[in-house]
């Protein structure tokens, strides 16, 4: 948390509103624009107007604390409060933290996807040219009717359709992805090198449920309602209340221990239900994995074949695609992983970023 509140004190409130109205970089003339992920990360951090709301939220919170330090002592429930009030601003700095995270890596992976689909389109489109060519040549040499040039015809239009809405698409998605970073400028095409980072999740379920214990915000303020509600039970008492008004707080009382007691049950079964379905993923990934190497073998012996003319250039653009296809596959799920694995560590209490 403090890596990350290390932005704050360099930033005012002048040069944040600023940055928010005119984005952090100027665009130069050139038509691509090229961008790692931690690149992309640090300039969602910087622009995330949810995150910067939640780090100006948690700096007055500090400063509520140092204004608080030179008053008078204040009770156990004052203090209390304060404290619920503190650990419900940090949490929401971490969310707003980790969605910004989450968000930018999700949307930087599916970028590189709609760019292998607009490759795909392109192929597709090819494939149809090259076959109303063939088709055309026959119809002229009287070998096939009319009609098949009239099918392949509408076939290559459809193809150069797919084409369009698949760029546009990728379009889309760039100025939109840009737009989130405070990127200021026309891009045609970004160029995202980064892979996709490997995480592991080796966590067991016993670590995974004493963090969870240990870290979770519920279990937590309930824990603090409790003291709360067992100050002001023991401030009825004091006060010898009739026998129906201490009935009454006795139950009040009863209440918030099974409020906390169910909070306490819910979260380890809801952590234990994640902890499996992480299980799952980990498997999904496994098994992705091993599908992309197969497919990258398959295109690779298609490269081989074509060079020594055992098969044409429609089949080999063909099995392009189908590699392509499992690479989007593929990458779908390791994103889903790593953004799966970097929300529960945050849950856990555990640091997030750089992995």
């Amino acid at each position: 948390m403090k890596n990350r509140l290390g932005l704050l004190k360099s930033l005012s409130v002048i040069a944040l509103v600023l940055v928010i109205c005119s984005g952090v970089i100027s665009a130069d003339t050139s038509k691509v624009l090229t961008l790692t992920l931690e690149e992309a990360i640090d300039l969602a951090l910087e622009n995330n107007i949810d995150y910067q709301i939640e780090l100006l939220t948690w700096e007055n919170t500090q400063i509520d604390e140092k204004i608080r330090a030179l008053r008078p002592l204040e009770t156990e429930e004052e203090k209390l409060q304060f404290k619920l009030l503190t650990r419900t601003n940090e949490e929401n700095l971490n969310r707003a933290y980790v969605s910004a995270i989450v968000n930018t890596i999700r949307d930087y992976f599916n970028l590189q996807k709609l760019g292998r689909l607009v490759e795909i389109a392109e192929n597709n489109q090819a494939v149809a040219q090259n076959s109303y060519q063939l088709v055309k040549r026959r119809v002229e040499l009287g070998e096939l009717p009319e009609r098949d040039l009239l099918r392949e015809e509408k076939s290559y239009e459809a193809s150069q359709a797919a084409l369009a809405s698949a760029q546009r698409t990728y379009q889309n998605a760039l100025n939109d992805f840009l737009f989130v970073l405070g990127v200021i400028g026309n891009y045609d095409k970004a160029v995202l090198p980064s892979e996709v980072p490997v995480v592991t999740f080796d966590l067991e379920l016993n670590d995974t449920l004493r963090l969870a214990k240990e870290n979770n915000l519920g279990i937590w303020q309930q824990s603090i309602n409790y003291r709360l509600a067992e100050i002001n039970f023991e401030k009825i008492k004091a006060q010898n209340p009739a026998p129906l008004e201490l009935q009454k707080a006795e139950n009040n009382f009863a209440v918030t221990v099974l409020n906390q007691l169910k909070v306490e049950r819910n979260v380890e079964r809801q952590f234990v239900d994640r902890w499996y379905s992480m299980q799952d993923s980990k498997r999904s990934l496994e098994s992705a994995n091993l599908n992309l190497r197969f497919a990258e073998e398959d295109y690779q012996r298609s490269i081989k074949q074509h060079e020594i003319g055992l098969i044409t250039e429609t089949q080999l653009t063909q099995s392009k695609n189908s590699y392509l296809n499992t690479v989007n596959q593929t990458m779908d799920t390791r994103v889903s992983f790593l953004t799966s694995v970097i929300q529960f560590r945050s849950d856990l209490g555990l640091s997030v970023w750089p992995l």
